[in-house]
């Protein structure tokens, strides 16, 4: 199981700060030679909360990520390094403004296709009556039908 896709880390109880709802999920997580890969989808994208985070990761406001995790088993470091982590367990990936490692960044933002049931609703609905006639109201949804499908 991939852990969760939170924004901020969520409020960690605090009432004044979010909720703990993720945001999305992961569907890939792996080690490459960069360190830790993740792909991810933001879901609830037809609300107004959905579409905002979108903008902002677009836009570059949200573009770091940090990661949340409990210690199993760590053992003591030297120099500057504090400890060595042997074993986490890795509870959250969060989307963030500002990650603690400057290099943990959201590199590519893909804008969704429609995949949302009222979307093919719509779609199927505007099919049937551009193939009823030639009226001005047919013609409209055909033209609009049209364009749904270049977006897609």
């Amino acid at each position: 199981r991939l852990p969760k896709m939170m924004l901020m880390h969520g409020s960690n109880g605090n009432p004044f700060t979010g909720d703990d709802l993720p945001i999305g999920i992961w569907t890939e997580l792996r080690e490459d030679s960069h360190g830790l890969f993740v792909a991810g989808r933001l879901l609830a994208l037809e609300t107004d909360y959905g579409r905002r985070i979108l903008s902002l990761m677009k836009g570059g406001a949200l573009d770091g990520l940090s990661i949340g995790y409990n210690v199993k088993k760590s053992s003591p470091g030297r120099g500057t390094t504090k400890r060595w982590l042997e074993v986490i367990n890795l509870r959250e990936i969060s989307i963030v403004d500002e990650p603690s490692n400057d290099l943990a960044r959201v590199t590519t933002v893909k804008q969704p296709g429609p995949s949302d049931s009222a979307y093919e609703k719509l779609q199927a609905a505007l099919r049937g009556l551009a193939a009823n006639g030639s009226s001005a109201t047919d013609v409209a949804a055909g033209k609009l039908l049209a364009s749904l499908r270049a977006l897609a």
